[in-house]
Formats: structure tokens, sequence, C-alpha cells
């Protein structure tokens, strides 16, 4: 969906309905001036593969999951290759760095 949007910094998508999304994989990838994310409006409950979704973000340096749960079975390999090094993630129990 945003794959390849070199020069997207910032993204408001509190509004996007991904309860029905299949296939996120790709995602964001190669959006490398990309800065934070808040998915805490996202499910990914009904995603198969997630794979490469914010592969090639280097600075890409908060990520709220919060709500985003995938699938148990999905495909999520490569899922975070190529983000910052001070990457924090916020998950519903837990925050990642």
């Amino acid at each position: 969906m945003f794959c390849d949007s070199f020069t997207l910094v910032d993204l408001n998508i509190s509004n996007f309905d991904t309860s029905s999304a299949k296939n996120m994989s790709y995602m964001f990838f190669n959006c490398y001036k990309l800065n934070s994310l808040d998915l805490s409006s996202f499910t990914m409950e009904s995603a198969y593969n997630i794979t490469h979704m914010f592969s090639n973000t280097p600075m890409l340096e908060y990520i709220n999951l919060i709500n985003s749960n995938p699938k148990e079975n999905s495909l999520i390999n490569n899922f975070f290759q190529g983000t910052s090094k001070n990457l924090v993630i916020c998950t519903e129990s837990d925050i990642i760095i």
C-alpha cells in the first residue's frame, strides 16, 4: 500500500479499516524516511501474510502495535528487517526496545 514511498515522513492511518485485509506484506517496505507509526487502530487478525511489513525503514524509531494482534499462523518473516537499531515497539503487554 505504501511500499516504495521513499519520502513519506508522517502518516495518519487511524481511520483505516484493516479487519478483512488478508495480505499486508511489504505494506511499509522502503519507506526510508518514515519516523513513527501508530497502528493501534489496525487489526491483523485476518491477515495471513505480513512478511516484510516494515522492512527497509531505517528511520523508523517507534511503532505502536497495541490491538494489532496478528493471526497465530501468519507468515511473519523479515517483519522488521532493515529497521532502526533504536526502534521501540509497543505491544499489548510489552515495550520492546
